[in-house]
């Protein structure tokens, strides 16, 4: 379970297509299973950041999602 800033936690639950699907995105739910938990207000801090936050859970899965022949090319 993980607290990050909302852009953040939108990218590792993207799915394939949308804006927010990116690099982070593959490489995250290749060895994850990423579900976003909460949305965190900006004003739930003090003092108050500038950016929102959203909990997400990440679940290690038991096998990458799929085959990668050569893992430099995700990089």
């Amino acid at each position: 379970i993980l607290m990050i800033q909302k852009e953040v936690g939108d990218r590792l639950c993207a799915g394939p297509g949308g804006k927010a699907y990116s690099q982070l995105t593959l490489q995250a739910q290749l060895y994850f299973h990423i579900r976003p938990v909460i949305f965190v207000p900006q004003k739930a801090f003090c003092p108050i950041p500038k950016v929102d936050s959203q909990v997400v859970e990440l679940t290690p899965r038991s096998q990458p999602a799929i085959v990668v022949q050569d893992p430099a090319f995700l990089s």
